[in-house]
Formats: structure tokens, sequence, C-alpha cells
């Protein structure tokens, strides 16, 4: 920040402090709201915190950075909800102090800082990932810090900006591997604009990428060990085409929505045209050229509302500065756009108050999965492992099971592999009795095959006898023994 006097405000004199005041008041708003709003493990949560207990250097569809985080989190403060998500609270405070600095770089104006901030803590996309534990908001994190380095190293010519985007893009790629994207995208902005490929020339893009090589590099070894499992997974979803219009109006749809609509139309409104200065015309050509990649693949098949979210990075810091020297009915406009996107959050998450329980609860993934598994094992009681044949079921048993029995899961049925299937399977529990649990209403026949017998227990209702969020169902089985599972046969 530049050289302030006291007339301005003490957050603007003291920037370090300001910042680790907001992260904490940031950190207690979302423990807060995990509270009021009774969210729970989603099963990717669960799955990534069953991965932090089998250390490793990658994972069967995901890089490393979740687990070792969750690692650490646990290690520190203990299993629990509020310790999973812990990391991915701090990162999002930091992504909106990113986006600020950011902001600062183009504009230099300290309305822009603090728009920057208002939009990337408000914008229902960013809001809603930071409050749980996946990939996105670490990735997210590593987008916007690698393309402020690249903006110091390209427009500012501070050669360190190279090290910071090829660490940052490096840490990004052991959370998920659309970071690959923006360096991709920034080659191809340097290949095509004549007055800047002579950067190529220079040591410094090709150190980054050294750097980037380097801290990914543990996917890879590991990959190079297990058939290459997790390149087999993401070439599933980029090799998948169905052409057509449906799933480019749904993209489009589920874009406007989750940047919220009036936000959205004062983007259009005012980043319609590339920019004349030269820095932050950077900045909106890679993100249009990655958001255009999305686009395109949207008119080829499914495209995840969620994959896109990195794109938009740059151009919310683009906005801020725009907004940060609007005309007074703009801004205006804008304030009542950020008032909007809380009041989407705040439906999002509190819906049951708006008779929106049970199975038309948007969150509905995010509850109902403590209390029908509390319940079944207090009737099973003590097990020597868990058995089930649904893939999003097993994580949340191994997080909510009391004692942390050994979880498996079954092949029958299951065409998708997961990282299940490289860890050692249910053979290993061959004389153990086990507790086979479901949201199917039988036992499977191949688990009934396995056991000397099964008995079943009460089924577990959660979210209310109406509508339901979930029922599971279990049976407490003697003596396991072998079966030949056939595999599954996709990636």
């Amino acid at each position: 920040m530049p050289q302030t006097s006291r007339a301005e405000p003490w957050w603007w004199r003291h920037p370090w402090a300001a910042g680790s005041l907001f992260l904490i008041a940031w950190v207690a708003l979302r423990a807060a709201l995990m509270l009021a709003s009774g969210l729970e493990l989603h099963f990717d949560e669960a799955q990534y915190w069953t991965w932090s207990r089998h250390p490793d250097w990658s994972y069967y569809s995901k890089g490393p950075l979740l687990a070792w985080l969750i690692a650490l989190s646990t290690a520190l403060f203990g299993d629990g909800e509020w310790q999973v998500r812990l990391p991915a609270w701090i990162a999002s405070g930091l992504l909106a102090l990113v986006l600020a600095q950011l902001a600062w770089r183009m504009f230099e104006r300290r309305e822009a800082v603090v728009w920057a901030v208002l939009l990337a803590t408000t914008t229902p996309l960013y809001f809603g990932l930071g409050q749980v534990m996946t990939t996105d908001i670490f990735l997210f994190l590593a987008w916007a810090t690698a393309l402020l380095g690249l903006y110091r190293a390209l427009v500012l010519a501070q050669s360190g900006g190279w090290i910071i985007a090829g660490t940052a893009a490096g840490i990004g790629a052991l959370a998920k591997s659309t970071m690959a994207l923006l360096p991709l995208a920034v080659f191809l902005w340097l290949l095509l604009t004549p007055s800047r490929r002579t950067q190529l020339r220079t040591p410094y893009p090709w150190i980054a990428a050294l750097i980037a090589l380097l801290l990914v590099s543990p996917i890879l070894v590991w990959n190079a060990g297990h058939d290459w499992v997790m390149f087999r997974h993401d070439e599933g979803h980029v090799g998948e085409a169905e052409p057509g219009l449906r799933y480019l109006g749904e993209f489009i749809a589920s874009q406007w929505l989750l940047l919220s609509p009036v936000i959205a139309i004062i983007g259009v409104v005012l980043l319609h045209r590339p920019p004349r200065e030269r820095g932050q015309a950077f900045v909106w050509w890679v993100c249009l050229g990655v958001l255009g990649f999305f686009v395109i693949k949207a008119a080829l098949g499914k495209v995840q509302p969620n994959w896109a979210a990195p794109a938009y990075l740059g151009l919310l810091a683009l906005l801020a500065g725009h907004l940060s020297s609007a005309s007074k009915t703009m801004q205006n406009w804008a304030r009542g756009g950020v008032a909007l996107s809380v009041a989407l959050c705040l439906l999002v998450f509190f819906a049951p108050l708006l008779g929106l329980d049970g199975r038309r609860d948007p969150l509905k993934e995010l509850k109902g999965w403590n209390e029908p598994i509390q319940a079944l094992a207090g009737e099973a009681g003590e097990t020597d492992f868990l058995l089930t044949d649904r893939y999003r079921l097993a994580s949340e048993l191994a997080f909510y099971w009391p004692g942390k029995p050994s979880v498996f899961l079954t092949t029958e049925g299951r065409k998708r592999r997961s990282q299940f299937d490289l860890w050692p399977g249910p053979e290993t529990q061959r004389g153990n009795n086990g507790i086979f649990v479901t949201d199917r209403d039988e036992l499977a026949n191949q688990a009934a095959e396995a056991f000397e017998s099964c008995t079943v227990l009460t089924p577990r209702v959660s979210g209310g006898d109406k509508r339901p969020v979930r029922t599971l169902r279990a049976w407490r089985c003697r003596n396991f023994g072998t079966i030949n599972w056939p595999p599954p046969n996709a990636w």
C-alpha cells in the first residue's frame, strides 16, 4: 500500500492489522453460519477427511492438498466439522484480500479495494464454495495469487512476480488440475501478443514453470505408480461430448444466478469492452479466454456450474476498479446488487425457514447424516467393520460412526472407480463381524452371500417423516467370508 496520512482510515494506515482482524472475524462468521444453519459434512468433505487418515502423495480424483490440510487441522484441534472446514474458511478470507491487492495494483484507488472485498465476500458463487472444505476454494486462492504474481511480472516488470505465480500455480494444482488452464491461457496470450512475445525468450516464465512442475511432482510420481488413475478420471470429464444448446443454456443460466443477477448485469455493462490500460487488458483477455473455454465446453456437453468460477476472479477485481470511479447511480445499483447477493446466500443457507425442508432443501446433501448414523450405531453396538454399496455414504459412515471403524465399499452395481478401490478391501476382514449400511430397500445380494448370516436393524429416517432427507437401513452380519466382486469398469 502507498504512504498514508493520519487523515486516512485506520485500516488503510495499518493494512496488516486490518487484514488479520478481517480474517479472524471472517472465520468466526463462517463458524456461526455453520452452527446456525446446521450444516454437516458433505460427502465430498467426508471423503477428503477419509483421505487425510491415509497420508499419501496423491489420491484417485484429486491432488493431496486438501487431505494434507485436513490432517494438519484435525491434528491440532481434533476431529469435528469445524476442524475439517477451518482451512477453507481461512482460504476464503485470504481470497478476498488477494483480490483487493489485485484491484489496488490495477487501479491504485482505495475505493477499488473496498469494492473488491465486498464482491469477493458476497458473490454467492464464492461465498457458498468458501463455506465447505472442497478443492474449489483453494483453487480460487491459488488462481488469484498466481494472477496477481503475473500482473506484477508482466505489467509492473517485477521479476519476483514470476516466483509468486509459479508457486501459486503449483500449489493450486495440488488441489485441482483446473489450475493448468491459467498458465495455458497466459502462454497463449504471450504467444499471440507481439509486444509481449519477447517474454518467452527470457528465463523467468520457464523458471516459474519449473517451480510449478516441482511442486506438482508428487502427483505425477504417485500417478505413475497407480496407472495414471487421476488423469484417467479427469479424461472422463473432458472427453464426454454431447453437443447441443441445452447444456449451454443451463450453463449460462447457472452463471447468471451464481454471480448474482444484478452484479452480473453491471459486470457486462462495465466490462463488455477490453480496457485500454495494458495491465487491465491483460487480466481481461486472460479471464475471457478461460471463460471462453468453458462456454465451448458447455456447447459440447455438461459443465458443472462451479467449473468456470476461476475465470471470474480477475473480472471481479476489474469490476471493483470500474465501480470505484463509476457514477453515483451505478454505484447505488451495485450496492443493491451486493444486498441481493447477501439475501440469496441467506435464502440458500436458511431455506427451511421458508418451508423448503427435507428433500426440497438446496443444502440437503449437507444435512441429515449424523442423526441416522448415530441411531444405527447405537442399535448395532460394537462391530469390526462397516460395509456399504453407496459411494456417497461410505465416507459419511467413516466420519460419523462412533469409534471410527474401517469402512469398505462394495463394487456391486457400481460402475465408477474410487479411492476405495486403491486401498485394501473387505477381504482383510475375513471371519469378522460387520454392519452393512445402505439407503436402498434391500440387502445387496453379494453382501448377503459374503456373510454367514445377517439380521436387519431398524430403519432410520432424518429430516422428518413427511419430507425426509434420507432413510438409512442396516444389517448386523456375522462371519465375513470371501467373494469375488467384479471391479468397476469406468473411471
